[in-house]
C-alpha cells in the first residue's frame, strides 16, 4: 500500500512538472512549430492582429504560449490598430493558421478623430469617427511615433477600448509611444479637445480619474463609415473575456 502511495505521488508531480505545449508561429498565415511552454503557463494563444493606414492593410496571426498582450481596438479615421486573443487549454490546441476577420460594426459611439505632428495640425484635419466594436471611449493623446521619421512627436484623436486609457497597453508594437496620461471620455464627440496642455470637453478624465477644464471646438468635417465585418470564434478556442473587435501586440 505505501508503495503505490509513492508511486502515486510520483506521477502527480511529474504531471505538474510537464509543461503545456503549443503551437508557434507569426505571419499573414501560420506554418506552426511545437514549443514548450514555461511550468506556469497553462493555455495556449492565438492574437489576430490589424494594421491600417489609410487604404493600406496588414492582417496576421500570432500563434504561441499565453502571455501578457491583452486585446484592444484604435482608430481615428487614419489608422486602425486592434489585437483580438482566443485562448485553448491542450496541447497543441492553437491550431488556427489564418487571423480572425476583425468585427468592425458600429456600436453607436461616435468621436472626433484625427492625427498629426501637433494638436494644431491634428485638429486641422479633424473629421467624425464611428466607433465599432468594443471601442467605448473617446481619446485624446501624445506620445512619440518611430514610423518615418523616427522620433516625431505624435498627437490623435480617437475611438479606443478603455484598457488604452487605463495604460495597460501602448501601441509600442505599431512603432507608437503614448505617453502616460491620455484623456478619455463616454459621451458622443466628448474628446473635443483644443491643445495637448490638459484640457477638454466635460467629461474629459486623465488615467488618474480627474475631470479637466472645459474648451469649446467645433468641426464640420465629414463622417468616416467602417464596413461591417462579423468575426466567429474558432472551434476549440475561447474568447479572451477582454478581447475587443473594431478594428491589429501580439
Amino acid at each position: 500500500m505505501k508503495l503505490l502511495y509513492v508511486v502515486a505521488i510520483l506521477c502527480t508531480c511529474i504531471t505538474q512538472a510537464r509543461s503545456l505545449i503549443c503551437n508557434l508561429c507569426f505571419g499573414a498565415t501560420c506554418n506552426p512549430a511545437p514549443t514548450n511552454c514555461l511550468p506556469s503557463v497553462t493555455r495556449c494563444q492565438t492574437a489576430s492582429i490589424r494594421r491600417s493606414i489609410g487604404l493600406f492593410t496588414i492582417s496576421q496571426i500570432t500563434q504561441g504560449c499565453e502571455r501578457n498582450s491583452p486585446a484592444f481596438s484604435f482608430s481615428n479615421g487614419i489608422i486602425f490598430f486592434s489585437r483580438d486573443n482566443k485562448f485553448c487549454g491542450t496541447d497543441r490546441c492553437n491550431t488556427q493558421t489564418t487571423a480572425d476577420m476583425t468585427n468592425v460594426t458600429e456600436n453607436g459611439l461616435e468621436c472626433f478623430g484625427c492625427v498629426g505632428t501637433d494638436a494644431q495640425s491634428c485638429i486641422s484635419g479633424q473629421q467624425r469617427v464611428k466607433c465599432v466594436g468594443q471601442q467605448n471611449r473617446c481619446i485624446n493623446a501624445t506620445g512619440t511615433q518611430n514610423i518615418s521619421p523616427s522620433g516625431m512627436a505624435f498627437f490623435t484623436k480617437g475611438c479606443v477600448t478603455e484598457n488604452v486609457c487605463n495604460h495597460s497597453i501602448n501601441f509600442e508594437e505599431f512603432l507608437i509611444r503614448l505617453d502616460s496620461m491620455p484623456l478619455c471620455c463616454t459621451d458622443n464627440l466628448c474628446n473635443n479637445v483644443g491643445n495637448a496642455t490638459g484640457t477638454s470637453t466635460v467629461g474629459m478624465t486623465s488615467t488618474q480619474g480627474q475631470t479637466l477644464p472645459t474648451t469649446a471646438m467645433s468641426s464640420n468635417a465629414p463622417t468616416t463609415t467602417p464596413t461591417t465585418t462579423t468575426t466567429t470564434p474558432g472551434s476549440g478556442e475561447s474568447n479572451d473575456a477582454s478581447s475587443n473587435s473594431g478594428g491589429s501586440s501580439d
